[in-house]
């Protein structure tokens, strides 16, 4: 079930899982007197949980600016014996073709995302004070 998840979150654009995380998160963080306990015990495992999809969100990213560099340094090469331009007028007309929009848009697609996780892994670096707290408050009104 887990290699399923994976596969079928591989497959999704960028803003797919930022709308798929942002419904998960949202599930993570929905705290109530009744389930109060539980999610305390939960919250080690959740941190984990979003910790990897940063790490794996980041390695993608990672992923996709080899690309672009390996897309620029095969044009470059391609370019070079055909057209006598200096190597920025070259860089600046490959940059411009769709291959290399194409891949800088997943590029900028990719770093919202992790920015997004990184602002999750956050969230839950707080929440362990926010149930005390909140348990604490409960525990001052059942005096």
């Amino acid at each position: 079930l887990h290699d399923v998840i994976i596969t079928l979150v591989k497959d999704m654009t960028p803003q797919e899982k930022l709308e798929q995380y942002s419904k998960e998160i949202a599930e993570d963080l929905k705290l109530n007197e009744m389930v109060i306990q539980q999610k305390s015990f939960e919250i080690p495992q959740r941190k984990h949980y979003w910790v990897t999809k940063l790490i794996l969100e980041t390695q993608e990213l990672n992923r996709l600016e080899r690309k672009k560099k390996a897309l620029e340094k095969t044009a470059l090469e391609k370019q070079e014996p055909l057209v006598q331009m200096s190597t920025a007028s070259m860089k600046n007309v490959i940059a411009n073709t769709k291959p290399m929009q194409e891949i800088t848009q997943e590029i900028e697609d990719q770093k919202m995302l992790v920015e997004y996780l990184n602002k999750v892994e956050k969230i839950f670096a707080y929440i362990t004070n926010d149930v005390k707290n909140i348990v604490e408050i409960m525990q001052l009104q059942v005096l």
